[in-house]
């Protein structure tokens, strides 16, 4: 069995339509920052929804996103 660790970044926002091109996909475009992978989420209720991404420069999207 093989096993690996990889980092990720989780971003929290609201759970609405537009949020996640909004708050995310175009700040991260603009850097310049490419998305390799993404896992989206919500909890009912909550009005917040989170998304965990691999990208390929996780300190630049930290600082554009943070």
């Amino acid at each position: 069995i093989t096993c690996s660790t990889t980092e990720v970044l989780e971003v929290t926002m609201p759970d609405e339509p537009g949020a996640f091109v909004r708050q995310v996909l175009q700040p991260l475009a603009q850097a310049g920052v490419n998305i390799e992978y993404s896992y989206a989420y919500s909890a009912i209720g909550s009005g917040k929804a989170k998304s965990v991404l691999k990208v390929d420069d996780l300190d630049k999207a930290e600082k554009v996103l943070g």
